[in-house]
C-alpha cells in the first residue's frame, strides 16, 4: 500500500508546477493575433480572418503552487519534496485550504475576424469553451503523506465540475494619443454542465485495511436527450438523442475592459479585466449516492490460481463496491444556479430537493 501512496504523490508533483499559474504566454509574443483576449486594448498591426478549429488555447490554474510541494530541508540549505521524512505533516498541510482547487480550461476558436484601421480595431469571435475543475480536500493530501500512521481522514469536498459554453464576442479598441482603450462584449450559451461532490467521505485506516463511508451528490444540466429511469436510477441504454428538444441550458454575458499607456517608444503599460460577468445554469437532474466500501489489500492473495484467493475475484469485488458508490439515484427537477462567467464557479453540494447547501 505504501507504493500506492508514492504513486499518488508522484502524480500530484507532476501536475503541481503546471497548475500553479494560468498559462497565457501568447501575451508576450509580438503581434500575436489573439492578444485582445488578454487585454481588449491591444491591437494587431494587420487585419486577419480565421475559420475552423485551427486555434485551440488552454489555461491551467490552481490555488496551490510548487512552494506547497517543495520545502526547505532540515539543514536549510536545499529543498526536498513535501513527502520527504524530514518534512512534518504540519509543515506540509499548513499552507493548504480545506479544499484546494485545480482548473483547466480549453478554448476552441470556430471563427475569428479582425479589422484594423489606422487608429482602431474591430474583432469578432465565435468560440466553444470547456472548463474542468477539481476540488481536492486537505484530507486527501494528509492521507498521501501519512498513510496508515493515522487512522481517520476526511475527504469531504472532493468534487469535479465540467461545463461547456458557446461564446460570441465582439470587441473594439481605439487609440487616443498615448493611450489605447478597448472593450469586448460576450454572449454566453450553456451547452452542458455536470457536477459531482463528496458531501461526506470518512476514511478509516486500520493497518492494511481501508474503509470509506461516502455520501455523494450530483447535478446535471442536459438538453436534446431523452432519459429514462428505473427506481430513480439512470439507465444508459435508454438514452436517446432528440434534436428537436435541443435548447440552451444556460444563458449569460460577460465584458472585458482594457487600457494601454505608451509613454515612450518600445514601452507599454497595460491594465485590464476579463470575463467580468455571469451565466445562469438550469439544472434538470439531481442525484444522490451513499455507501461503504472496504479494501483489505492484496497482500494475502495467492496468485497461483487458488480459487479461494484468486486476485481477479478480489479486484472484481473491489470494483463492484466502488461502482455502488457511483450508482446515483436521480430525480428530475428545476434548479437555477448563478455562476461566474470565468471558469466553472464553486463546486457545492445539492440536496435532492434542489436546495443548495455548503
Amino acid at each position: 500500500m505504501k507504493k500506492l501512496y508514492t504513486m499518488i504523490a508522484a502524480s500530484v508533483l507532476a501536475i503541481a508546477p503546471a497548475a500553479a499559474q494560468t498559462l497565457q504566454s501568447g501575451y508576450f509574443l509580438d503581434n500575436y493575433a489573439y492578444s485582445y483576449r488578454f487585454n481588449p486594448s491591444l491591437m494587431n498591426e494587420k487585419s486577419f480572418f480565421a475559420i475552423g478549429l485551427g486555434n485551440i488555447t488552454t489555461s491551467v490554474s490552481s490555488d496551490l503552487g510548487i512552494n506547497n510541494f517543495l520545502l526547505p530541508n532540515a539543514a536549510g540549505d536545499g529543498l526536498v519534496t513535501a513527502f520527504h521524512p524530514s518534512v512534518t505533516s504540519e509543515q506540509f498541510l499548513s499552507g493548504m485550504n480545506d479544499v484546494n482547487s485545480f482548473r483547466m480550461g480549453l478554448n476552441y476558436n470556430v471563427l475569428a475576424l479582425g479589422i484594423r484601421t489606422s487608429k482602431s480595431m474591430f474583432n469578432l469571435e465565435v468560440n466553444v469553451r470547456e472548463d474542468l475543475s477539481l476540488g481536492v480536500p486537505k484530507g486527501l493530501f494528509s492521507f498521501i503523506k501519512n498513510g496508515s500512521s493515522e487512522t481517520a481522514y476526511d475527504f469531504s469536498g472532493l468534487g469535479i465540475t465540467e461545463k461547456a459554453v458557446g461564446e460570441i464576442a465582439i470587441g473594439y479598441a481605439k487609440s487616443f494619443g498615448k493611450f489605447d482603450a478597448g472593450i469586448r462584449l460576450k454572449g454566453l450559451v450553456g451547452g452542458v454542465a455536470a457536477e459531482a461532490l463528496l458531501s461526506r467521505a470518512e476514511i478509516v485506516v486500520n493497518g492494511n485495511e481501508v474503509s470509506a463511508d461516502v455520501v455523494a451528490d450530483a447535478r446535471l444540466a442536459t438538453s436534446g436527450l431523452e432519459i429514462q429511469f428505473s427506481n430513480g436510477q439512470l439507465d444508459p441504454e435508454t438514452i436517446r438523442f432528440q434534436p428537436q428538444t435541443i435548447a440552451p441550458i444556460g444563458l449569460g454575458g460577460a465584458i472585458d475592459l482594457g487600457l494601454t499607456w505608451n509613454p515612450i517608444k518600445y514601452i507599454s503599460v497595460t491594465a485590464g479585466v476579463s470575463d467580468l460577468g455571469f451565466i445562469k445554469w438550469n439544472y434538470n437532474l439531481l442525484g444522490t449516492s451513499s455507501g461503504n466500501v472496504k479494501f483489505t489489500g492484496l497482500k494475502e492473495v495467492d496468485i497461483s490460481g487458488d480459487p479461494k484467493t484468486n486476485i481477479e475475484e478480489e479486484m472484481n469485488k473491489l470494483t463492484e463496491d466502488l461502482m455502488k458508490l457511483a450508482d446515483f439515484k436521480f430525480e428530475e427537477t428545476t434548479l437555477s444556479v448563478l455562476c461566474s462567467a470565468l471558469g466553472t464557479g464553486e463546486v457545492s453540494s445539492v440536496s435532492p430537493s434542489g436546495r443548495q447547501t455548503r
